[in-house]
Parts: C-alpha cells; sequence; structure tokens
C-alpha cells in the first residue's frame, strides 16, 4: 500500500509504502477524518485473507495528525479468514461508523470471482477498532439468529450469509442502518440451460445488533426483515445515501428525507427526518 501527502503548493511532500504480508488489497480504503481540520487521521482496509487492517496518520507520542510519514503506522487489527470453507476474502472497502461510543468497522466477505461458489462460508462483521491486539472470530457474537443481542463483552458481531451467498459491494451506513448488497447464485447456476441470475439483496440491519432495522415493519412499526430482494437477480451495485423532498399528496406537505439508492433500486423501509440541506451552486460564465 502506497501512500503519499500533498505539500501547499500540490507537489508531493511525503511517501510511505506499507507491507500487510501474504495477502493483497484489492479495494479502496476508508480513510477517516478529524471533524476539526479535515486531515486524514486513520484508514481502514481488508484483504484478501480475510484481514482488517488500520493505517495511522498519528505522531505516536502526541496523538496529534502529522505530515511525517516516517511516524504513520499500519497495525492488523481482524483476522476472520481461513481455510477450506473460511478462506474468506474483503473485496471491498469496509465501513466505519460511531455505534454508541464505539467506532465500528463493517464489512462482508465474498469473491465475485468465483459467483457460483457455494462452499465458502461467507459472513458480514461488525468488529469494533479496538485499540491493541487482532480480533478473531472466537471474540464476536454470532448474532445470525434474528433476535439474537450481542454479547458486551465481546469485541462485535458476525452474520452467517446463506449457502452460496456473498457480499458484492460495500456497505454503507445512515442513521444507525448498515446496508449492504449481497448475491445468492441460484442451486443450478452454470447449467447450460439456465437463465437464472440468481438472488440480489439489500440488508439493512441495525449497526449495534445486526438486527433488522427497516425493512417488513410489523403493525407497530418494528422491522421484521434483515433485507429486501431485488427483481431480477445479479449483482447489485454498492449502496449510496442521499436526501430525498417527498411531499404528501393529501396535506401538501413537504419533508426531507434520508434514503439508500443501489443502482435504480431505493432501498425500503423507515423514512428518517434529517437536518441535512440540498445545497447548490453554479459556476458564473459557464453554466
Amino acid at each position: 500500500m502506497f501512500v503519499v501527502t500533498l505539500g501547499a503548493s500540490g507537489q508531493i511532500d511525503s511517501t510511505r509504502f506499507f507491507s500487510g504480508g501474504s495477502y493483497s488489497f484489492p479495494s479502496d480504503i476508508a480513510v477517516v477524518t478529524d471533524i476539526n481540520t479535515g486531515y486524514a487521521e486513520r484508514a481502514y482496509v481488508g484483504d484478501t485473507g480475510g484481514n482488517l487492517w488500520r493505517i495511522s496518520f498519528k505522531d505516536p507520542t502526541t496523538s496529534a495528525i502529522t505530515g511525517d510519514a516516517n511516524l504513520w503506522s499500519m497495525v492488523q487489527i481482524a483476522s476472520l479468514g481461513g481455510t477450506g470453507n473460511h478462506a474468506r476474502k474483503f473485496l471491498y472497502p469496509p465501513d466505519v461508523a460511531r455505534c454508541g461510543n464505539q467506532d465500528v468497522i463493517l464489512i462482508g466477505s465474498g469473491n465475485r470471482e468465483e459467483p457460483f461458489d457455494r462452499l465458502i462460508a461467507n459472513r458480514f462483521y461488525q468488529v469494533q477498532d479496538v485499540a491493541t491486539g487482532i480480533v478473531t472470530t472466537s471474540e464476536l457474537t454470532d448474532v445470525t439468529t434474528v433476535g439474537t443481542a450481542p454479547n458486551p463483552d465481546q469485541k462485535g458481531w458476525y452474520i452467517n450469509l446463506a449457502t452460496g451467498e456473498k457480499t458484492v459491494g460495500s456497505a454503507v451506513t445512515q442513521s444507525g442502518t448498515t446496508y449492504f448488497p449481497t448475491h445468492e447464485a441460484a442451486s443450478n447456476a452454470g447449467g447450460e440451460c439456465n437463465t437464472s441470475l440468481g438472488t440480489a439483496r439489500l440488508y439493512g440491519i441495525s449497526c449495534a445488533t445486526g438486527g433488522p432495522s427497516v425493512y417488513a415493519p410489523d403493525a407497530s412499526g418494528q422491522a421484521t426483515s434483515r433485507y429486501e430482494v431485488i427483481p431480477g437477480g445479479g449483482f447489485p451495485p454498492s449502496p449510496t445515501t442521499t436526501v430525498v423532498r417527498l411531499t404528501d399528496s393529501k396535506t401538501g406537505e413537504t419533508k426531507t428525507v434520508e434514503a439508500v439508492l443501489s443502482g435504480s433500486h431505493v432501498g425500503g423501509g423507515k423514512q428518517v427526518a434529517t437536518h441535512r440541506r440540498f445545497t447548490y451552486w453554479y459556476r458564473e460564465g459557464l453554466d
């Protein structure tokens, strides 16, 4: 992994090369910036061996963000892969969210180069950003069964995906709900006369617990499903967040709500009011 900083005039100021061991980093890197300065504070990435890594851009002595590349560091923070049916790969960047009072990394495994594979046991993870040590699966709660609460003494949780199901995009968290796309190959995929594109799903789960968050609400408004199926199958794109204005046809009331898009598909569920606003700009003389 190669990291550079730019000087005030746009010239390359500092460079640093990091080696992550035996596996490659196939995805973009999730960068966390300082809320006050906008400077990069930390970065996270997964590799093809099911490992998670953190890069720190801080001076280890003062804990201040520094442009001195010699003071940057990269450490492994989780080991979640293995061999055989546990040979999981992280091919998409993680999402970093604040859940409660803890920063967490959210990422799913899956090998897009083997769309018909039904052997690897893929999972979606929430891993706490611990100060020291390497988190392993034994330190995470299995919350696959809906209603299972994460153990507060452990360092996150995971959900087992269905046989043949794999994460096929990055995750994004909005208003406490984490969205990510998956694809499950048809059981007879690859047959000469088969035209099925498998099952595409868009998950919407609680960032904190991994439980249902927005889909299939019951009479009381409580979500009962972790996902909704996207018609047509195939590989749904990574979700993106946006804000939209909705007008009630009966009352004429207009409100701004948050929404999630995966290609042309709009994520369903609760409408969360937001204080975010649209911003418009133009270039004088050009627009």
